[in-house]
C-alpha cells in the first residue's frame, strides 16, 4: 500500500511515511507528476516521476480557483512596477509575456499580436514559434478585434474558423487591449496544451492586466 500526499504548489513533502516509498503530488504541474521518494539513505532523491490525471473535482476546481487568484494577483503587482519604469511598448509588452509566463508555465503560449492595418502582426511572447500575422477574417483573435470583448475557447476544435498556429493549441482565451483613446490596438493571446483550461478567473485575470496596460499604448 502506498500513501498519498497532496502538496499545493511546487513544494515537496517531506512528513515521514512508514513505508519505503512515500507519494508526493505538485498540483501545479499539468498534467499532475507523482514523485516517488525513497527511504533509506537516498530519501530525499526522487527515483521516478509518474503522470496522472486526477479528472476536474470539484476539490481540485476550489484549489485552482484560489491557486488562480493568487497567480493574477502577484502578476498584476509585477506588470504595474514594469509600467512605472516603461521606456518603450515593445520592451514592457515582452516583459508582461514574460511575467504571466512565469506564473502560468503550464499556459504553452502567451504573447500579443498588434492591430496593424487590416492584419494582426506577432508582438512580444512567450512560447513556440507562432504565426507572424493573422487575418481579421477568421479567428479567435479576429473575433476579439471585431467584437472588442474577451472570447474564450474550451475546445479549439470546435470552434469554427480556428486559426492552427501549433497543432498543440486545445484551448484559448484572447482578451483585446485598447489604447488610452479607447482605439482597439491588439489582443493577448493565451494557449493551452488542455482542453477547457480558462474560465472566469483568467478573464478578470488578464482583463485587469490588459487595463494597465491601456497606460502605455
Amino acid at each position: 500500500m502506498l500513501f498519498l500526499h497532496a502538496v499545493p504548489g511546487n513544494a515537496s513533502s517531506r512528513q515521514p511515511c512508514p513505508l519505503p516509498l512515500r507519494l508526493t503530488v505538485r498540483l501545479r504541474m499539468n498534467p499532475m507528476m507523482i514523485i516517488l521518494m525513497s527511504a533509506g539513505k537516498n530519501r530525499n532523491k526522487p527515483s521516478a516521476l509518474l503522470p496522472v490525471d486526477f479528472g476536474r473535482t470539484k476539490a481540485y476546481n476550489t484549489w485552482r480557483t484560489m491557486e488562480k487568484k493568487e497567480a493574477y494577483s502577484w502578476a498584476l503587482k509585477q506588470v504595474r512596477a514594469q509600467i512605472k519604469r516603461h521606456v518603450d511598448i515593445t520592451a514592457t509588452l515582452a516583459n508582461t509575456s514574460a511575467i504571466l509566463k512565469s506564473r502560468f508555465p503550464e499556459y504553452f503560449w502567451i504573447g500579443f499580436y498588434m492591430l496593424r492595418g487590416e492584419k494582426l502582426i506577432m508582438g512580444p511572447f512567450q512560447g513556440p514559434p507562432a504565426c507572424m500575422q493573422l487575418s481579421l477574417d477568421r479567428g479567435v483573435c479576429a473575433e476579439a478585434v471585431k467584437t472588442g470583448q474577451t472570447v474564450l475557447v474550451p475546445d479549439v476544435d470546435k470552434y469554427s474558423g480556428h486559426v492552427a498556429c501549433d497543432s498543440r493549441s486545445r484551448s484559448e482565451i484572447v482578451v483585446p487591449l485598447f489604447n488610452l483613446k479607447d482605439q482597439l490596438v491588439g489582443v493577448l493571446d493565451v494557449d493551452s496544451a488542455s482542453l477547457d483550461t480558462f474560465d472566469q478567473e483568467d478573464r478578470m485575470g488578464l482583463e485587469r492586466i490588459t487595463t494597465e496596460l491601456t497606460r502605455i499604448l
